[in-house]
Parts: C-alpha cells; structure tokens; sequence
C-alpha cells in the first residue's frame, strides 16, 4: 500500500512541482528573474543556461560526474545509516517504554514522540538555515540520538527511558533532513550533477 501511495503522489509531484526557476511556467517573468537571482547569490547553478543555448551535462556524463565525487558516496553513507537507525526507532520505543500495551495502544502512544521529533527537526533546519551552518546542525543531532539510545540500556527511571527513546528519535530524524541538505547545498553546481546526486543519496537511504 505505501508503494501504491508513493507512486500516486510522485505523479502529481511531477505535475505540482516547479522545474529550474528560469523555465517554470507557472511563475511570472518577475518571479522567475527573482528566483534565478537568489540562486545565482547562494552560487548554486540554476539551470537557465538551457534557456540561452549552452551545452548542459547529458544524463550520462551527470551520473559519471556525481559517482565519481566522494561527497556523494559520504552523504549516501549517512543517509543509509540514519535511516536504518530510524526505522528503528519504533521498535525501540514500543520494546522500552510501551511494553506490555496491546499493539493498537503502543501505535497511539508512540505518535507524541514523533510529534516532538517533528518540531525539533524543523527547528534544528530552521537554525541550520539561519546560521548558514550544515556540519554541527548534523553531527550533533546524531551525538543526542546516539547517546539516547545507548542510555535506553542502562539502570535508569521508566520516565527517564522514555525521555531518552524521545531524545533519540528526535536525534535521528533531525540529523536526516540534514544530510540531504548537506548533499544539495555542497555540490552547487552543474545542475544535473547536484540532482543525481540528492536521488542516489535517497536511493541508497530508503
């Protein structure tokens, strides 16, 4: 069902969302010259050169081009990680704090963790943006979500626990939409390249 779903809301992505900012038709001439500015001062490629003649890198070339950078394979590797470590993150909070519930009851009392998690995660990519800072908005989250899980095992409270289990939830999702914002804001530029590599990089994730 969730591959179903996927598939259904890809193809109305395709058809919502804008493509480079220079040839989104859903944008005025204003808009589009405003949008293309904005990326020019961040120094990211925004793809108009199509517009103007000049030779693009080929679906091919694009793919060669972002294997070959390492910091793919890097961003790659983390996402890969985190996203194992989050797909666990439920089990570990139905195993340490919600034992003993039935299934339906533990569903219902996990969703407040994910609650917060989702806050946090918007707050650490709001700083994140705000300071122009990408490395310690994703290191320390993974710090926090490391040492929550490990303190999970130790002698500590019932509410100790499920304090930890939040803090490790929320250490992990959080350091997640950072890795994927790491890999499109350090490769800036070609265009194609910079794509290639934030799909590989939720390829190898999911």
């Amino acid at each position: 069902a969730d591959g179903i779903l996927t598939i259904v809301v890809t193809l109305l992505a395709y058809l919502v969302l804008p493509d480079y900012p220079a040839t989104t038709r859903s944008l005025s001439r204003r808009e589009r010259e405003l949008a293309t500015i904005r990326l020019i001062r961040k120094g990211q490629d925004t793809g108009s050169a199509t517009s103007r003649g000049i030779e693009r890198l080929q679906r091919i070339d694009a793919i060669v081009a972002a294997i070959r950078d390492p910091r793919t394979h890097i961003a790659a590797l983390v996402t890969f990680f985190s996203v194992s470590a989050g797909t666990l993150s439920h089990v570990l909070c139905t195993s340490t704090i919600l034992n003993g519930y039935t299934a339906l009851r533990q569903h219902q009392l996990a969703l407040p963790a994910y609650i917060v998690a989702m806050f946090v995660l918007n707050l650490v990519a709001w700083s994140s943006d705000i300071l122009r800072e990408r490395r310690w908005h994703l290191v320390l989250p993974i710090i926090l979500a490391f040492v929550g899980a490990y303190s999970t095992s130790r002698n500590v409270s019932a509410y100790a626990r499920t304090a930890l289990v939040v803090v490790f939830i929320t250490g992990i999702w959080s350091s997640l939409t950072q890795v994927v914002t790491y890999a499109a804001t350090s490769i800036k530029a070609p265009a194609e390249k910079r794509a290639v590599v934030i799909a590989i990089v939720h390829v190898v994730g999911s």
